[in-house]
């Protein structure tokens, strides 16, 4: 995540910030199907290849051994997804932090040099006073330009990875659907019974 200079946020021209991967992961892989081996580490996609020989799945019917595993790679998919949103919101918040405290150091200085002034005789009063009252304004408003960039930035970049979370699920229904069509076609798709749809989380609930 680059950093962003007091100059930059003093301006009000705070760049997007780059959270360590990019908002929107990367698609190479977007030809290559979804059911495959993934570690239930949490930065990596979850394990989606059926499991086969199970104990504890030996007297279940093999359709719903099926359903159950493609319904436990389907949580996995949101859970990155949430995993993804959260990051995105911590970092927007410890940027907005930085800038808050940033501008509040100004107005500290502000006032120390305005107290400092006034023990100076050569300094007209009132003339001193209102070129305080500009500063602080000043201040306050590149404070508010500032934290308006930094949440269209999230926004943005929020956008971005939902948008590409909810293709990879649509593509991972997808291939579930053909494999179940294959393998059961008798039988209604576990989803379209459940009636499962993707569900983003709100930033006020991360």
């Amino acid at each position: 995540m680059s950093c962003t200079s007091d100059e930059d946020i003093q301006t009000g021209r705070l760049p997007l910030l780059q959270t360590g991967s990019s908002p929107v992961e990367t698609m190479s892989d977007s030809n290559q199907p979804l059911l495959k081996n993934v570690s239930v580490d949490p930065d990596s996609p979850p394990d989606l290849t059926p499991v086969t020989g199970s104990d504890t799945g030996a007297d279940e019917p093999p359709a719903n051994l099926l359903a159950s595993q493609q319904k436990n790679g389907l949580d996995g998919l949101r859970a990155r997804r949430d995993r993804k949103l959260q990051r995105i919101q911590r970092t927007f918040d410890h940027q907005r932090t930085r800038t808050k405290q940033y501008f509040a150091r100004r107005r500290a200085e502000a006032a120390d040099e305005y107290e400092s002034g006034l023990c100076d005789c050569r300094l007209n009063f009132l003339s001193f006073r209102r070129s305080l009252q500009l500063e602080l304004e000043d201040i306050r408003e590149q404070e508010q330009n500032g934290i308006i960039v930094l949440l269209e930035g999230e926004r943005i970049e929020r956008g971005a990875a939902e948008r590409w979370h909810d293709d990879r699920e649509k593509k991972y229904i997808q291939e579930c659907r053909e494999e179940w069509a294959q393998k059961y076609p008798a039988t209604p798709f576990w989803h379209e019974d459940s009636g499962a749809v993707s569900q983003s989380v709100s930033s006020s609930g991360v």
